[in-house]
C-alpha cells in the first residue's frame, strides 16, 4: 500500500495527491502491471480522473503515444483497476 493523505502529507513522504504518488512510483506501477497486479484506490469523485489521466501518462511515456496508451489504458481498465469512489 502506498497512501497519499491530502490532509497529512508528512504521512505519505510528502504526496498530498493520489495521483502524485502514483507518478512518482511510476516504474513500480509498470513492474506491477507487467505481472497483471490488480490496482485499488480509494477518494473522492475527482479522484478517478486524476488517477486515470496519470495512468495514461505513464503508459505513453514509455510507448511514446498518448492515443494508443488511452486505449490500452481503457482496455485493460476494467481488469486491473478498482476505485473506490464517494463524494
Amino acid at each position: 500500500m502506498r497512501p497519499a493523505f491530502s490532509r497529512a502529507p508528512e504521512k505519505s513522504d510528502g504526496k498530498k495527491y493520489v495521483q502524485d504518488r502514483v507518478w512518482e512510483d511510476r516504474e513500480l506501477v509498470r513492474s506491477y502491471d507487467k505481472k497483471n497486479a490488480k490496482f485499488y484506490t480509494c477518494g473522492r469523485s475527482y479522484l478517478a480522473a486524476a488517477v486515470r489521466a496519470v495512468c495514461i501518462r505513464i503508459v505513453a511515456e514509455h510507448n511514446g503515444d498518448e492515443r494508443l496508451a488511452e486505449e490500452l489504458f481503457r482496455n485493460n481498465q476494467l481488469e486491473c483497476f478498482a476505485m473506490d469512489i464517494f463524494g
